[in-house]
Order: structure tokens, then sequence, then C-alpha cells
């Protein structure tokens, strides 16, 4: 388990972190169930500080995973077949790289 733990948050950190290098990005935000995990927590935060950035998360409490509700948010716009087509990216602001 603990192997499985590592692989799955070292390429977290080390994507993250390239971004936000690459992007001057000093502020990291973590949510959702992922971020209740306390080894990615204590990875992500020493590598952002090293970046000389800061990391900021909820308490574990409400870091809830969030998939039941998306999926009921999608059951609407699938009956209606409101779909979004290849163009959607999954960036939250303007400016970021295109797909």
């Amino acid at each position: 388990a603990a192997s499985m733990q590592e692989a799955i948050v070292t390429p977290l950190v080390k994507k993250t972190t390239g971004y936000a290098r690459a992007h001057d990005i000093r502020h990291i935000v973590m949510a959702g169930g992922v971020s209740a995990n306390s080894r990615l927590r204590a990875a992500m935060k020493r590598a952002v500080e090293r970046l000389g950035g800061e990391v900021l998360y909820p308490s574990p409490r409400y870091c809830t995973d969030n998939a039941a509700m998306i999926a009921a948010a999608a059951v609407d716009k699938f009956r209606a077949a409101d779909f979004a087509d290849l163009r959607l990216n999954a960036f939250s602001r303007k400016g970021f790289r295109k797909l």
C-alpha cells in the first residue's frame, strides 16, 4: 500500500510543482477527497515551500470526494444530450494553455 501511495503522490507533486514553477504560481490549493491524504499534504507542502510558495487545504473533515455530486449533476446534462466537444479543457482561469 505504501508503494502504491508513493506511486500516486510523487507524480502529483512533481507535475504540480513543475507547472507552478513554469508559470510563477506561488499558491497551490488542494481540495477534494485526495487532499485528505496526509502523505500528499506533507510532500506537496515541502515541495511548494522549496519554491517559496504555500499550499492551502481545508481540514481533512472537509475533504470529501465529490464524485457522487458531479455524477448527479451530469445526469440532467446527459439526458438533455448537453455534451462538450474536445476543445473543453480542465483549466479554471483564462490564459492557461489550451489542450
